[in-house]
């Protein structure tokens, strides 16, 4: 039955015919409209699909586009990193290399200095030592002339003793020695004679331990460094 009902329709457009299975009977259905209509469809099916994978493949490239655009930043400032920590580290590399040299001219300057000191020092042990081997008791404007290079005549003691006599009356010495201890230097300058407080302004002012009447004197029990008279 199917094959003459097939053979009696004159189809020239197998798109034309549109076969549909309902209850397990055959329907076919032909006309020119159909046909036109499903042509129709189909243009508009195509064209969306080409639409569709026209607006997928502008996604697809935009997506590419905003990843490389991502990745460039990203390579950019992965470079201002690595350009920031370069720059960093040269500064601390040039902080360092001059706290270096810094600490390298002190430590020069504490080392001459040093020298310096222990020259002095061994100066005045001479010159102590010079003064300690005369016959004689060495008196205290002939130890302050000696020590301090000066020619001893009686002009050269009368300015010495006039000086000590100053630097004895002025405030800050009586402040820190106080009075009555000044009293007495002021009498053994006078008199050029030693006595306990006058020592004790000798070791004051040129940083010097006296060993008198068989005792130590010394003022800055803080130094290290320091040269001995025997009195």
């Amino acid at each position: 039955m199917y094959e003459i009902l097939l053979n009696n329709i004159d189809n020239h457009d197998k798109n034309s015919i549109e076969w549909k299975y309902e209850n397990n009977n055959i329907h076919i259905k032909y006309s020119q409209y159909y046909s036109e209509k499903l042509q129709t469809k189909e243009k508009l099916q195509t064209k969306e699909i080409e639409e569709k994978l026209q607006t997928k493949e502008i996604e697809e490239i935009e997506e590419i586009e905003e990843i490389e655009e991502i990745e460039e930043i990203e390579e950019i400032e992965e470079i201002e990193e690595i350009e920031e920590i370069e720059e960093i580290e040269e500064k601390l590399q040039t902080k360092e290399i001059e706290e270096i040299e810094e600490i390298e001219e002190i430590e020069e300057i504490e080392e001459i200095e040093e020298i310096k000191e222990k020259k002095k020092l061994t100066n005045n042990s001479e010159k102590l030592k010079n003064i300690k081997n005369k016959k004689n008791k060495i008196l205290p404007l002939d130890f302050v002339l000696n020590i301090c290079n000066i020619i001893n005549t009686t002009i050269t003691q009368h300015i010495i003793k006039d000086k000590l006599k100053d630097f004895i009356t002025y405030p800050k010495t009586t402040k820190v020695f106080g009075k009555k201890k000044c009293g007495e230097m002021l009498n053994g300058i006078l008199n050029n004679k030693w006595n306990i407080s006058l020592v004790s302004l000798m070791s004051f002012i040129f940083n010097t331990k006296f060993i008198y009447l068989n005792k130590e004197v010394l003022f800055d029990k803080k130094l290290d460094k320091f040269s001995i008279v025997s009195l």
